[in-house]
């Protein structure tokens, strides 16, 4: 692989990025590396000094198992040696601009268990502080307002819009309390029924884990998030919070406290190992309709949790008879496409993405493609309308509700419909603008939902 290859970004702004370069192990390599280093107790921030990388960067072997293993690139291991290299020397390599997802698959094989893909994200933050973010893309952030969120819950039944409000004036106290975040707030016929009962749901849109700020890189905007979340959290008096977004799981357990200097006064627990439990309580009909085979998809985050993560998802669908064993790891690897757009922040990466992995997923032999992420389902959902033969998306939950009798929800397709035309109406305006922005200015610095301040953005 050699020469230069040249990028028109969103913004006017050409950037260059090299195929190959040596290997440098100066302060730009050290800058960068920082983010790849498991941090080490008592160390609070993503923020380091010199002396912090320079006692760290000996990690890194140069194996190159990191990008080998991606799934999209399909790379040599010389070529994912070299392509370590130029993220380490502070490159954006073409082939990560051209076909990177953000499906985060490159941190798992690393022997050292360092953090590749955030060499990745350290240029996403660069380019952000360098030109701005592109005022389109905050549609997709959950402090701006309107943005695609707030626009689906306003196309929520009465129902749904109902739940929304509850659990919006819900406190976030109590031996179990579940955190829905933005994603199952959008559809919140997911989480309504029995088998949550007893659990108190609290959150609302704009109290954020900062998933999607982290996934583009915003490092600054995921710092001020972190302190905002402990200052919160701080006094309330709860037990075990449950997550029912893997996403949200991993920032609160992971990410947050290890990365961003986050503290949390409770216990986390991913919702799948509860659903088991409280199936073996309920009587469930193991004759749930599907058309066909169903496979189960892992979103990203998944695929860095605990194996019991995915498998307790696994687990629930068995116990109502949906899964079959021979469809259990087909799609390992393969993302929704949601994180695609922030390697050049473009609409027809995620749509890209999203489109071959239900291709693949029908390809395989699936009739149906299980998900577990709220947020996976609504961006193979708006997407698939331009492949209708691929296979339908159902959650895990949809199945669950209706083993145990219950009315599943309406099809999100609906929901999806009505946000890809309100969306083009939103983003349309932006985009033309041409305007950049900084996200920090939007966040909040202290809690305001006890003063009443904040609205339902």
């Amino acid at each position: 692989m050699g020469g230069l290859c040249e990028f028109l970004l969103p913004g006017g702004r050409s950037n260059r990025c090299n195929e190959a370069a040596p290997h440098n192990a100066g302060s730009a390599a050290l800058f960068s590396f920082f983010l790849i280093m498991r941090t080490p107790r008592g160390v609070s921030s993503v923020v380091h000094d010199a002396d912090y990388l320079e006692a760290h960067a000996e990690h890194c072997n140069l194996c190159g198992a990191c990008f080998a293993a991606c799934p999209y690139m399909d790379l040599r291991r010389d070529d994912a040696v070299q392509l370590v290299q130029l993220l380490l020397a502070g490159e954006i390599p073409c082939r990560i601009l051209r076909q990177c997802t953000g499906c985060m698959a490159c941190n798992a094989p690393c022997p050292q268990g360092l953090r590749p893909y955030e060499l990745i994200l350290l240029q996403w933050y660069r380019r952000y502080r360098e030109q701005g973010l592109p005022a389109r893309v905050t549609y997709a952030l959950p402090h701006f307002s309107p943005n695609f969120r707030s626009d689906l819950v306003q196309s929520l039944d009465a129902r749904g819009r109902q739940l929304v409000r509850r659990w919006s004036h819900s406190l976030p106290r109590g031996e179990t309390v579940l955190y829905p975040g933005c994603n199952a707030l959008t559809l919140p016929h997911l989480l309504d029924t029995k088998l949550l009962w007893g659990v108190t749901i609290a959150g609302r849109l704009n109290v954020c884990c900062g998933e999607m700020y982290y996934r583009l890189g915003l490092f600054s905007a995921v710092r001020r998030i972190a302190r905002w979340l402990t200052h919160y959290y701080r006094d309330k008096d709860i037990g075990t919070m449950l997550f029912a977004c893997p996403a949200c799981y991993r920032m609160f357990s992971d990410i947050l406290p290890h990365q961003f200097g986050a503290h949390f006064p409770f216990h986390t627990r991913f919702i799948g190992s509860y659903l088991r439990d409280r199936l073996q309580e309920e009587e469930v009909s193991e004759n749930v309709p599907t058309r066909g085979a169903v496979m189960l998809h892992d979103p990203c985050h998944a695929r860095l949790l605990p194996p019991d993560v995915g498998g307790s998802m696994r687990d629930v669908l068995r116990q109502v008879g949906v899964l079959q064993d021979g469809m259990r790891d087909e799609l390992a690897g393969f993302c929704c496409g949601a994180a695609s757009a922030a390697r050049r922040l473009h609409l027809v990466d995620m749509a890209g993405t999203a489109l071959f992995t239900l291709r693949e997923a029908g390809q395989r032999g699936a009739g149906e493609l299980a998900v577990y992420c709220a947020g996976c389902q609504l961006h193979f959902s708006l997407w698939r309308r331009f492949r209708p033969w691929t296979p339908p998306v159902r959650h895990v939950m949809q199945y669950l509700k209706e083993a145990v009798g219950e009315d599943p929800g309406p099809p999100v397709s609906r929901l999806t419909d009505r946000l890809a035309v309100r969306g083009l109406m939103r983003v349309l305006p932006r985009h033309l603008s041409g305007h950049s922005v900084e996200v920090e200015p939007y966040l909040p610095e202290s809690p305001e939902w006890e003063t009443g301040r904040c609205d339902d953005r």
